[in-house]
């Protein structure tokens, strides 16, 4: 049974959450060109719909910055969904250790930060959510996305936060978030990344799962982001935050979903490249897309 002030938390948060999930609606009307902005976003919000298109119509304006070798034009360009550029860092370089470059050791992603909040389907289920936003985000990137959707699962509360985490983060905070578990005996935790890759507008995503299980603790100030001060993987005596990076990629939730992104991106990279380079929209569909090796 939860403490009455726990219990009062969860509810206040999850209600700040379902609010922040639902303020706008989308109207989608298929097919649209792949030049347009295709989420028609209706929201009596500060900024509205213009303020989404904007951003939109910027990204799909901006120069594409590579790194300047003869080869970097046949980069994927992929836009990820996210305000914070650590996480594309950690992408970009689980994504170089795990054969995501070209057989002379060149990457094969140009990974795009697109800073935008897209809303969220009041659905608990992660990977629908995933879905459901890979898809607006490709509609709005008006090319291939990628979004990320995490989730902190306590084991002693039946795996709340769950996917409301953002919300308690926000509210509560890597100290408060702890102080949750004080008075249970059982601290343990699972981590979990739900990747979701729209290769281009209309198109069906795909979806990749990562999960990691740890021990929840005080808070260790250091380096990362979010709830890494607190969550020490299973086989580890240090939280995400006290680590190096590139260890933190070996071991991470995140890792474990792009390894398996890395994977069908190989197994797919000439269609890819077809899609951006050559081959014209095709219809809802499109191409003939090969599960990763890591898929049953």
């Amino acid at each position: 049974m939860l403490p009455m002030v726990v219990l009062s938390q969860i509810i206040s948060i999850v209600l700040v959450a379902q609010s922040a999930c639902g303020f706008p609606s989308i109207r989608r009307t298929w097919p649209r060109p792949l030049s347009a902005v295709h989420a028609e976003i209706e929201s009596s919000n500060d900024g509205g719909a213009g303020s989404w298109r904007s951003k939109a119509k910027e990204f799909q304006n901006r120069p594409i910055e590579l790194d300047g070798d003869d080869t970097s034009h046949k980069r994927l360009n992929i836009a990820f969904v996210t305000g914070n550029a650590m996480k594309q860092r950690e992408i970009n370089m689980i994504l170089s250790k795990n054969s995501a470059t070209s057989a002379d050791g060149e990457s094969l992603v140009n990974l795009r930060i697109l800073d935008v909040d897209l809303p969220e389907i009041q659905e608990i289920n992660t990977e629908a959510v995933a879905k459901n936003k890979a898809i607006q985000g490709a509609q709005l990137a008006g090319g291939a996305c990628v979004v990320e959707d995490t989730s902190l699962e306590f084991h002693a509360l039946g795996g709340m936060p769950g996917p409301f985490i953002k919300w308690f983060q926000d509210k509560l905070g890597s100290d408060g978030l702890y102080k949750i578990l004080i008075g249970y005996e059982d601290k343990r935790a699972t981590a979990v990344c739900t990747l979701a890759f729209c290769p281009y507008p209309h198109a069906d995503p795909v979806v990749f799962t990562g999960r990691c299980t740890g021990t929840i603790v005080e808070p260790v100030e250091g380096r990362g982001f979010g709830w890494d001060s607190i969550f020490v993987p299973d086989g580890e005596e240090e939280p995400f935050s006290c680590m190096p990076t590139e260890k933190k990629c070996e071991l991470s939730h995140r890792s474990k979903a792009v390894v398996q992104w890395a994977d069908w991106l190989g197994n797919n990279i000439d269609e890819l490249w077809e899609r951006q380079f050559g081959r014209p929209a095709i219809g809802h569909k499109g191409l003939d897309f090969k599960p990763s090796s890591s898929e049953q």
